[in-house]
């Protein structure tokens, strides 16, 4: 049987949700710290705690931002393809929980199993991060070992698919039977030999799902 576990920025919503958040809301010197984690001299645990930290709006102002992000349309109907299947689907995210709950539920999504970062309001328009699926021995250093996330979802018996793009997703990528991927997940699985289907968005996903499982046919 089959696990899928998707990531979320660049995945579910087609670009970083978290940077256009630092973009509107943090300091500059955000980037600066982001260059710090590129170059290796930070984690991206530590990268995204101080990357939050940063960050000033209300509550009204950051819920009004999120409503205006738009998922991949064919997301829901990917993941109702999952769930007729009886193949759980869980978000395990290096981004922030608040953040893809809100997405997910203005598109009646929000009944996914999500691992993220948790974002901590701190209620005077300021923020922190907290890391509860964070573990020491994270090869990647980050908030959401993703590698150890699906390897508990998937358990002894299944087999995990993996849907991502990015960096955060070359350890978990490392260890799936399947990837579907894109950008810099794509790039990493051709230079490594991993197995991996070319996926730039959930309709393709759809499609190939679809003949993994022998359900071809159903897929309108």
């Amino acid at each position: 049987m089959w696990t899928v576990v998707s990531d979320f920025d660049g995945t579910i919503v087609p670009f970083d949700v978290t940077d256009r958040l630092l973009d509107q809301f943090a300091d500059p010197a955000w980037q600066f710290v982001e260059e710090a984690w590129k170059h290796g001299r930070i984690s991206a645990r530590r990268c995204m705690t101080l990357q939050v930290a940063m960050i000033r709006a209300t509550q009204a102002e950051l819920d009004a931002f999120l409503d205006a992000i738009d998922i991949d349309p064919h997301f829901p109907a990917f993941a109702s393809d999952c769930r007729h299947a009886g193949v759980p689907l869980a978000v395990v995210s290096d981004g922030l929980d608040y953040v893809i709950h809100r997405v997910l539920g203005r598109h009646r999504m929000d009944g996914l199993t999500v691992f993220a970062n948790h974002l901590v309001a701190g209620g005077d328009g300021t923020y922190a991060m907290a890391a509860p699926h964070a573990i020491d021995a994270c090869m990647a250093g980050s908030g959401v070992c993703k590698c150890d996330r699906a390897a508990a979802l998937a358990g002894r018996n299944d087999r995990t698919l993996l849907i991502g793009n990015g960096r955060s997703d070359f350890c978990p990528g490392e260890s799936a039977d399947l990837l579907f991927a894109r950008g810099a997940l794509l790039g990493k699985a051709r230079e490594q030999g991993w197995p991996a289907v070319d996926v730039p968005d959930f309709a393709a996903a759809r499609l190939a799902f679809a003949r993994l499982i022998g359900r071809l046919a159903e897929v309108a």
